[in-house]
């Protein structure tokens, strides 16, 4: 088999599994001295605590628009205060000791790119800021999400790329809040990896657990305020 032929059908086959099943990581990395590592830190600061979403922002390099990400930065935001809401509900992050901790989630890095075939690779990059009693500390939230979706048509549309890692990005600071409320200290591995919850498959099953699901196009549109052709419409004019 030449080189080219072999290539394509190396791209072929992880492109079939790819359309069974996504994969997705969290890289999160917890410095050696921070004091999240620390047991009686945490358990100290953050045991029983309630704790309340507060903003939801992007940073200023990710304002505008581009092949990357395509819809304007707060219909994303929206979508992922949305989950974020649903997930702090279903855990419980509300209830708690007063006065509450308020947890600020900022993006990093919005990154959504679609491939021949309805493959994509994806990263949305946050920070957690949690402050409250004598403390302000900073979680990294660092998704990454390779994959596809079969939708009928060649080309799938960039926005749609979503539809994981918002649900996925409010997964994990919910898991994150969750083990600080329980007083359990965090590490860089503490959140787990690809496989971990929803990383490989982001079911209802799964997802339901966190009280949120999989991103539909209905739920896209109803939560952004675009309709199809609008969203569509951003995706053609960004070149992506």
């Amino acid at each position: 088999m030449n080189r080219n032929l072999k290539t394509a059908a190396t791209i072929a086959a992880l492109g079939a599994a790819a359309l069974l099943s996504g994969c997705a990581a969290n890289n999160l990395h917890i410095a050696g001295n921070s004091p999240l590592r620390n047991t009686t830190f945490v358990q100290k600061e953050f045991k029983g605590h309630a704790f309340v979403l507060g903003t939801v922002t992007a940073a200023s390099s990710q304002m505008q628009s581009t092949a990357d990400h395509t819809l304007p930065t707060e219909a994303y935001l929206e979508l992922l205060r949305n989950d974020l809401v649903k997930a702090f509900k279903n855990a419980g992050l509300n209830n708690g000791t007063q006065p509450a901790y308020r947890v600020d989630v900022e993006v990093d890095r919005f990154y959504f790119k679609s491939g021949v075939g309805g493959l994509h690779v994806g990263h949305l990059y946050a920070t957690d800021t949690i402050t409250g009693g004598n403390s302000t500390i900073h979680i990294p939230i660092k998704l990454w999400d390779g994959g596809g979706y079969i939708y009928g048509y060649w080309h799938a549309p960039a926005w749609d790329y979503c539809r994981r890692l918002i649900p996925l990005t409010a997964i994990y600071t919910d898991k994150a809040i969750l083990r600080l409320k329980n007083g359990e200290r965090i590490t860089s591995g503490s959140l787990g990896t690809t496989g971990d919850v929803a990383g490989q498959h982001l079911d209802v099953y799964n997802l339901g657990k966190f009280g949120i699901k999989e991103l539909t196009k209905s739920e896209i549109e109803k939560v952004t305020g675009y309709s199809s052709q609008q969203l569509h419409a951003f995706d053609k004019s960004s070149g992506a």
